[in-house]
């Protein structure tokens, strides 16, 4: 997926489907982010030279999915309220190894490892601790390659660093293809090299006509198509 793949814009915002690989941004002056992608879409658009772009939400570089931008400041003040409220929520789609519960609330304090880029979970009096809370529901389960494999669908309530991806694996139930939390998994190649998880709805209120925008995406991971659920419906 090398073109801007666009799920909705209007004149304040664009969402945008960010392939797994692809940084939301970085100071890289070889690799492609998608900030980058999406300033030289609104710039053949004749938005202007240094058209303005402001990123509402990040995604962990390995993870595909939905990412928001405004157009303008004034856009980017009031979608950034917006999706810190509870008027908006935010779903992702995970494969996991094993097999969870058909639905559970997960709560754990985290704290953020610079020097290892990853998190890790602790006791809530520990110096940085944050806490981090998910629910998720199971939609399907499968027998891949021996193994057992649960299709998840997660509505995050906290946005904490890693949060789903770590509060997963500490679960017993971690993501397949995520090598820096599931480092035994016994499945590889290919289909594996990325995380199979996704950004995969973002529901919120427009914050000029306060019309309910209820955005979804079918994953590219081909590990998806293993299961019989219909992605085209949120």
């Amino acid at each position: 997926m090398n073109s801007l793949s666009i799920a909705y814009e209007d004149e304040y915002m664009i969402i945008c489907h960010k392939p797994a690989g692809m940084a939301v941004q970085t100071r890289s002056l070889t690799a492609t982010d998608l900030e980058s992608e999406v300033c030289n879409y609104l710039y053949k658009k004749g938005k202007g030279k240094n058209p303005y772009v402001g990123i509402i939400n990040r995604l962990d570089q390995p993870v595909e999915g939905l990412v928001l931008f405004a157009k303008d400041s004034d856009t980017a003040g009031r979608l950034s309220k917006i999706m810190q409220s509870e008027e908006s929520s935010k779903y992702y789609m995970a494969v996991v190894e094993g097999k969870p519960g058909e639905a559970e609330t997960l709560i754990n304090y985290l704290v953020k490892d610079g020097k290892s880029g990853s998190a890790r979970v602790c006791l809530e009096s520990d110096l940085g601790a944050k806490k981090a809370v998910l629910e998720y529901e199971k939609l399907e389960e499968i027998c891949l390659e021996k193994r057992t494999l649960s299709l998840l669908k997660i509505h995050l309530i906290t946005g904490r660093f890693h949060q789903i991806r770590i509060q997963l694996s500490n679960a017993g139930y971690p993501i397949v293809g995520d090598k820096k939390y599931n480092a035994k998994s016994l499945f590889g190649g290919e289909l594996y090299k990325y995380p199979a998880l996704v950004s995969c709805e973002l529901d919120f209120f427009h914050p000029y006509s306060g019309e309910n925008l209820d955005i979804c995406i079918r994953p590219w991971n081909k590990i998806f198509d293993n299961f019989h659920i219909s992605f085209d419906e949120c």
